[in-house]
């Protein structure tokens, strides 16, 4: 009787520690899966980050080239670069019921 208890015992045992090593193993191979996964994903993050400053940084200098450009100055300068001359005479009103723009100057 002794002897059939033991081995039950032992039965019981050895199936617990194997029970134990598949999931240990388990979760070993789990923790491994979900660290990859991790890893992966954080250079993926990392990547992205680096386009958006970088798309950041163009968009910087896109808006102060934007407002150079767009200055009354530079406009000026370059008005008179392509011909236009500056007004002598003043503008009296501005017609916009008419077909076309049409400004009438007053005299001097």
């Amino acid at each position: 009787m002794k002897t059939k208890k033991s081995a039950r015992s032992l039965k019981f045992y050895k199936t617990c520690c194997f029970v134990s090593f598949v999931l240990f193993s388990l979760g070993i191979a789990s923790r491994m899966y979900f660290s990859n996964k991790l890893v992966v994903k954080n250079q993926d993050l990392k990547s992205l980050s680096e386009a958006k400053a970088s798309l950041e940084k163009e968009v910087a200098l896109l808006s102060f080239e934007d407002a150079n450009l767009s200055s009354p100055q530079y406009i000026e300068s370059q008005a008179g670069k392509l011909g236009f001359e500056d007004m002598k005479e003043s503008l009296l009103s501005l017609d916009l019921n008419a077909p076309l723009p049409v400004a009438a100057l007053s005299p001097k």
